[in-house]
């Protein structure tokens, strides 16, 4: 069912939403140009760390008219100039400087590298690298949320609607780091709910997957890389020994190697600020003398609905983040969820007891942190608000709280609702679609 929604879905989305149109799209494809060259690192030029690229490639997304399309939901792609760039010869010797779009590591870019290496070999036009990335992105994505399912001891139900959501699957066939640190964050989790049901001694062995899950994580999204704390809830009873058991926990440590090594290969460059305005450096010294600027932000943004903005982008608001789906959807499917996360699990579920209130209270913590690194990242010094939070961020870490949702002992009946889950599901993804459609096609 997961790969027959997600694969189908998403690849329609891949090939109807117009090149560059998905949130920053445009900026990723400039960094996974770069790396398709070989061009890990940034280059120093003029203070700033920038990316050299082909100027067809830079260019793109306004010789197309993205720019003027993103945040404008009445103005639609033009045809014409999507024909117009598919004539274009391949890429010339002229090449331009574009500010080194993130901190993520090249792991993050590989799909859409590979493809643009591959295009480049056939000497395709640059708008014909967008596509072709975007499917092995989504491909990606579906063969590490089915190996997930497939592992998964409990909560399939509540993972797939997690992971077909209409945000979730849009991002997928984007190019795009949100796919990806989706998928590592549920297989991390699945990883961690293998471990912590049974009564199997444990060993440093057994926790490695988890470890490789939640390094790859961590090289996507630093600020999700804390989940690999969850080993600590392992009962230390269920190892063999004192010395297994900090070895254990010792081999998921080491999965914050690989990104320390890239943060320690970045330091020398000067990597500019995410939005003109912010400091993350002097926002950090600020919140370490002044806590309570950022804990007033919070209840400011939460008082002023910004919680309202943050449920309808987790759910979905597609296109360049400016392509709202039907009113009805932003309650009715958070509520679906609720319900697919009560009647799922059950007895079988590793997540019982007082590990309810565990996994809830990390997943409320989670939010705080990614609530505190988009004010540090997005806010000027001291900022009323908290600016830059947008729901999709909360995707990897549903799983904690919803999973905590789970009766212990739900009606019989619940383990027939399959084809019932299965049709709202296709149906939402469905509207999406038509939605995604209308908006960029429909006058």
């Amino acid at each position: 069912m997961f790969l027959a929604l997600a694969s189908g879905f998403g690849l329609a989305f891949a090939l109807i939403t117009p090149p560059l149109q998905a949130p920053d799209e445009e900026r990723h494809l400039v960094r996974a140009y770069g790396i398709s060259e070989g061009h890990l690192l940034p280059i120093q030029e003029e203070g700033r760390a920038v990316v050299i690229v082909p100027r067809e490639v830079a260019q793109l997304w306004v010789r197309i008219g993205g720019n003027e399309i993103a945040f404008r939901p009445e103005v639609k792609q033009d045809l014409g100039l999507l024909r117009e760039a598919f004539r274009e010869h391949p890429v010339g010797e002229e090449r331009e400087a574009v500010r080194f779009p993130s901190y993520y590591s090249p792991l993050v870019y590989l799909p859409g590298a590979l493809a643009i290496a591959a295009m480049r070999a056939v000497e395709a036009a640059p708008i014909a690298y967008v596509t072709p990335g975007r499917l092995l992105y989504l491909l990606a994505y579906c063969a590490i949320i089915f190996h997930a399912l497939r592992r998964a001891p409990a909560h399939r139900w509540t993972l797939a609607a997690i992971a077909l959501l209409p945000m979730s699957v849009f991002q997928a066939a984007a190019i795009s780091a949100d796919g990806l640190t989706v998928a590592f964050a549920f297989a991390a989790f699945v990883e961690l709910t293998r471990l912590q049901g049974g009564e199997a001694p444990l060993t440093w062995r057994a926790l490695l997957p988890f470890a490789l899950w939640s390094a790859l994580l961590g090289l996507t999204k630093p600020v999700y890389l804390p989940l690999a704390g969850l080993a600590l809830l392992l009962p230390a009873r269920r190892f063999p020994s004192r010395r297994e058991h900090l070895l254990s926990l010792g081999c998921v440590a080491a999965s914050a190697l690989p990104l320390a090594a890239w943060m320690l290969a970045l330091s020398p460059y000067d990597v500019a600020s995410l939005r003109d305005g912010a400091d993350p450096g002097a926002q950090v010294e600020h919140l370490l003398k002044q806590p309570q600027d950022f804990l007033a932000a919070v209840v400011r943004s939460l008082w002023h609905g910004a919680w309202k903005i943050w449920l309808d982008t987790f759910v979905g608001v597609l296109g360049y983040l400016d392509t709202r789906l039907p009113g009805a959807f932003y309650t009715a499917v958070p509520v679906g969820l609720c319900v697919i996360a009560a009647l799922d699990g059950g007895p079988t579920s590793p997540i019982s007891g007082v590990l309810r209130i565990f996994y809830a209270a990390i997943g409320i913590a989670l939010t705080g942190l990614v609530m505190l690194s988009a004010y540090i990242g997005w806010n000027a010094i001291g900022h009323p608000v908290v600016w830059g939070v947008q729901g999709r961020y909360f995707l990897p870490i549903a799983p904690l709280m919803l999973c905590a949702l789970h009766l212990s002992n739900p009606p019989v009946w619940a383990g027939r609702l399959g084809a019932l889950w299965t049709s709202l599901l296709g149906a939402t993804l469905a509207i999406s679609l038509h939605t995604v459609f209308a908006r960029y096609y429909v006058s």
